[in-house]
């Protein structure tokens, strides 16, 4: 399972946001957000961004939604220069 590799090896980015992306399926936000927050931690890309920005506004935390859009904006900005 996705939680099983997450254990064996935690430094797999992607292994993490895709493990965030089953939690909010399943609608656990809270657990969602702590896998994407380890896959962003790890490497930042836009998709585990906005996915964790929209588990924020699920949950109602605003503030740190704001914030990984803000993260989002940038890293779009720079990816395209």
């Amino acid at each position: 399972t996705i939680k099983h590799a997450t254990e064996l090896d935690p430094s797999l980015a992607p292994a993490w946001q895709y493990r965030g992306e089953l939690e909010m399926d399943r609608s656990d936000d809270v657990a969602a957000i702590d896998s994407l927050s380890r896959a962003l931690a790890l490497q930042q890309t836009a998709p585990a961004l906005a996915k964790r920005e929209e588990c924020y506004r699920r949950a109602g935390l605003q503030t740190q939604a704001d914030e990984d859009h803000r993260a989002l904006r940038e890293l779009t900005v720079r990816g395209a220069k």
